[in-house]
């Protein structure tokens, strides 16, 4: 996990928006910070994060969501 205080270390998974990935669109809305900010998440974000602040089972969740999107390779 990174040492930089401006680095999220919260992550929750809110929803995961099926159609939005139909549309190869982001589709995976992550919280990323207990005050409620999220972002809406491709598999190479939720990767990328898994890289840079370690493995948390919300992002995990999050890139298993993609993997059940029909239609969708995450």
């Amino acid at each position: 996990m990174t040492t930089d205080p401006a680095q999220p270390r919260h992550w929750r998974l809110v929803e995961f928006h099926a159609r939005r990935a139909m549309r190869d669109a982001p589709a995976a809305r992550v919280e990323v910070d207990t005050d409620g900010e999220w972002l809406w998440m491709t598999p190479r974000d939720i990767r990328l994060n898994i890289r840079d602040h370690g493995d948390h089972p919300e992002l995990r969740k999050a890139l298993a969501a993609y993997g059940c999107a029909k239609g969708h390779t995450p």
